[in-house]
């Protein structure tokens, strides 16, 4: 919803309507801080985990392929080391949303001065900052994911096919073992 906000409002403007910001806020001055940190922590797994859930189950697809898929017990190092080099970039960008979004309650934090002063002056950084770029990037990218969605929808599982395929692995396998010389043991 946040991306729906940034094109209604622009992203210069100041949370207008910041409920969970309130929330976390009220939460810790009323002498229980620990529980608004735990909603906090809450929120974030959340998002990492949705974004998690995405990498894995649209791999790096594009079109019509999919590059470095996840699949169970058939996952090559190269393709788990590239996922995890996704991992780490799209970790910092929830990093960086989850600030944003919360403002008034990161504020005085060390992740506040890394995000609010250091990286928006770097060289290279300030001119995305200076020109709000980056939360027009996130609503643009939340809307070609919703076109996309809409046009290739999930597809279903099909239980039946996967438990035939899972019989001939295994029938594969017993002939594969029967084939193979058995070994005496000598004394």
């Amino acid at each position: 919803m946040r991306f729906l906000y940034v094109l209604y409002y622009g992203p210069n403007v100041k949370n207008r309507y910041s409920f969970l910001n309130k929330l976390l806020l009220g939460v810790e001055v009323a002498n229980s801080g620990f529980i608004s940190t735990i909603f906090f922590a809450i929120f974030a797994l959340y998002l990492l985990w949705c974004a998690m859930k995405g990498n894995i189950k649209f791999g790096l697809r594009f079109f019509c392929f999919t590059f470095y898929p996840l699949k169970k017990e058939e996952t090559f190092m190269n393709a788990f080391m590239v996922n995890i080099l996704m991992f780490n970039v799209w970790s910092i960008a929830l990093v960086h949303f989850c600030t944003i979004s919360f403002d008034e309650y990161a504020r005085l934090t060390q992740v506040d001065l890394i995000f609010g002063a250091q990286l928006k002056y770097m060289i290279f950084y300030k001119y995305f900052y200076q020109y709000t770029i980056f939360p027009y990037l996130l609503a643009a990218w939340a809307f070609l994911t919703f076109v996309y969605q809409m046009c290739k929808p999930i597809t279903a599982i099909d239980i039946q096919k996967l438990a035939i395929q899972n019989v001939k692995k295994r029938a594969q396998l017993e002939i594969k073992d029967e084939n193979e010389p058995k070994k005496l043991n000598k004394i």
